[in-house]
């Protein structure tokens, strides 16, 4: 996955936690340190459900997405209402996620300090 958003023009992979509390850390200590999160909902432990609500106090500018594997129509729309941005399913989406953030990059890119 970092390999494959690096490779995305003007995208910096910034972060990476494979556990609730580390990402919700790393969010909260870093509020205006990203322009996309991208949340799984299955972690090695705890759930991406606890980062997805913590980005509901995110600023306008900032976009979440979900990307998972268990995904139903329930579960999308429950992410949705915790105001996911979009929401793929990593074995027939994968195509669509990464056309988002490539999407997103040049709106992104002049928010970030470039050298």
């Amino acid at each position: 996955m970092v390999e494959a958003l690096s490779d995305i023009p003007l995208v910096d992979v910034v972060s990476y936690a494979d556990n609730e509390v580390s990402a919700t850390n790393w969010l909260s200590s870093n509020d205006g340190a990203w322009d996309l999160a991208v949340v799984d909902l299955q972690l090695k432990q705890g759930s991406g459900v606890g980062a997805l609500s913590w980005c509901t106090t995110r600023r306008p500018d900032q976009r979440v997405v979900v990307l998972s594997g268990e995904l139903d129509p329930l579960i999308r729309r429950q992410c949705m209402e915790l105001r996911a941005d979009a929401v793929f399913d990593k074995a027939t989406e994968m195509n669509a996620f990464l056309d988002y953030c490539r999407a997103l990059a040049p709106a992104t890119a002049p928010s970030r300090d470039r050298e």
